[in-house]
Order: C-alpha cells, then sequence, then structure tokens
C-alpha cells in the first residue's frame, strides 16, 4: 500500500499499488486520472 497526500486538500489517500489509473479523494470529491507511459516512437536507421 501506498500512501499519498492529496495536493488538494491534503488529506492522506491509500493506493493499492503503482499501476493505479484513477485516484479518488473522498474528502474533496477530486478524481484524477492517471495516463499510462506513451510508447517510445521508433526510429528508422
Amino acid at each position: 500500500m501506498i500512501t499519498i497526500d492529496c495536493t488538494w486538500c491534503d488529506a492522506e489517500l491509500v493506493l493499492d499499488s503503482l499501476d493505479a489509473s484513477r485516484v479518488d479523494c473522498p474528502d474533496c470529491r477530486v478524481t484524477v486520472d492517471i495516463a499510462n507511459d506513451p510508447e517510445p516512437i521508433a526510429i528508422a536507421a
């Protein structure tokens, strides 16, 4: 488990893992969607 602070209201939030796609804060009702890392661009040789 990972504990972080909400940047809007400073409430403590608990994430189950680092691969979470969304973080919800029940105190200030803010939801943050986390984008996946972009695919690397292949460069032609």
